[in-house]
């Protein structure tokens, strides 16, 4: 590769990876903006991997605790007098046997090491759920304020036309001022939503941890939807009650782990001592040497009353798991059931919009035309733009709507 190309590499990566001033930030970009650059999902994968380091526990417990030691000791004794004693050994020991408590233990690590894994999704998926309302909102109010700003550029064409007939006498003169009035109110609604989109959009790239000199401009084209705009489909899975079962499984393996203290624990030992050479001690001119090998097995008796009970209370927290993830997921497969129904609605409630809006900018016209000729009166020229505005506002909620209810729906389903 030549330094040309390298450079060129560099450079794609760059620009793939941050947004310059160009860049228009879409909805579908969000997700992957937000793991990259949010504080909060590396928190989240740094607690993911704090519960990791404790799978494999099981294997942990068959590697043999080896001491080293080594001591001196002074004392006096009545045969021998002031004796000096120097020690140095090995010890080492391995538990072959105990109970299974360290199988169900090690499942249990899994099954939160599981579950630690889904509760970092569902906190992502909130959090990219946040982004995206505050995104779709954005988008939403600044539709809304275009609609309004054209209906005011119409009103400005027509009341150029109005001074005109107001001077040949067609129009009364107090009409200018009745329309100045009527877009006045159109320019506090503008201002209005202006504000709205301004926390909005604070509350967005805050979240993304991104600066504002990074987005050019927003998709505002996002809203649109059509006969051919996917919509989610209903599923018997969803992430909140993958957690409750994960939760009911870790719960249950700490049971079985608890039940089996009554088991006992077996270790083979192995101890080597070696007392070197002492002319005060036994007159034994040579060193002495031990080595001992064996078998130990443990019960923990005491422990029985009180894992009993322990064990009985996590059994029913067991059960009382098991059966909120069940009224759980009956309840959001209803609630996602509901939402798909209210996505169809929607769906024929904006196109049932799109010909009345289209019928309302043919009567608006009519009444612009009308007015001008002194057959309409400013009431009737008001509220045909007034109309037409309300229209035209129901459906944009109506779209915005539609995608709230999607980004639900994969909220629920982890799908974010």
């Amino acid at each position: 590769m030549n330094l040309k190309s390298f450079i060129f590499s560099i450079l794609s990566v760059i620009l793939w990876t941050e947004y310059s001033l160009s860049s228009t930030l879409k909805i579908e970009d969000i997700d992957t903006i937000l793991k990259k650059n949010n504080p909060k999902i590396k928190a989240y994968d740094q607690l993911v991997e704090s519960k990791k380091y404790k799978v494999g526990h099981i294997y942990r417990s068959f590697i043999p605790d080896i001491d080293l030691y080594a001591g001196s000791e002074k004392f006096d004794s009545t045969p021998l007098g002031k004796v000096e004693s120097k020690f140095y050994g090995v010890n080492a020991s391995l538990n072959v046997f105990n109970g299974f408590t360290d199988y169900w233990k090690d499942k249990k690590n899994k099954f939160e090491f599981k579950e630690q894994k889904i509760k970092k999704i569902i906190n992502t998926n909130q959090l990219i759920y946040y982004a995206k309302l505050n995104y779709l909102k954005i988008v939403r109010d600044k539709n809304i304020e275009n609609f309004i700003d054209e209906s005011i550029q119409r009103l400005n064409f027509l009341n150029s036309k109005v001074v005109q007939k107001v001077s040949a006498g067609v129009i009364a003169k107090s009409d200018i001022t009745s329309i100045r009035l009527f877009k006045a109110s159109l320019n506090d609604d503008i201002e209005r939503l202006s504000r709205q989109s301004i926390v909005n959009y604070n509350n967005l790239i805050t979240t993304l941890n991104i600066e504002d000199k990074n987005i050019n401009e927003l998709d505002y084209k996002s809203l649109s939807v059509n006969k051919k705009t996917n919509f989610t489909l209903e599923s018997n899975e969803n992430i909140e009650v993958r957690h409750i079962k994960l939760k009911s499984q870790s719960i249950m393996a700490e049971a079985k782990s608890n039940s089996l203290y009554p088991l006992p624990s077996i270790d083979i030992f192995a101890n080597y001592e070696q007392v070197p050479y002492s002319e005060r001690e036994y007159k034994v001119k040579s060193d002495r040497q031990e080595l001992r090998v064996g078998i130990q097995a443990k019960w923990s008796l005491s422990k029985l009353s009180n894992n009993y009970i322990e064990v009985k209370s996590l059994k029913a927290k067991h059960r009382a798991l098991e059966n909120f993830a069940n009224y759980k997921e009956i309840e959001l497969n209803n609630t996602i059931s509901n939402l798909n129904f209210e996505q169809k609605q929607i769906i024929k409630a904006i196109n049932s919009l799109s010909k009345e809006i289209k019928k309302s900018k043919t009567y608006n016209q009519q009444v612009n035309n009308e007015y001008l000729r002194g057959v309409k009166s400013t009431s009737d020229l008001t509220s045909a733009y007034q109309s037409l505005l309300d229209l035209k506002i129901r459906q944009i909620n109506l779209q915005y709507k539609f995608h709230v209810t999607n980004i639900e729906i994969q909220k629920m389903k982890g799908r974010m």
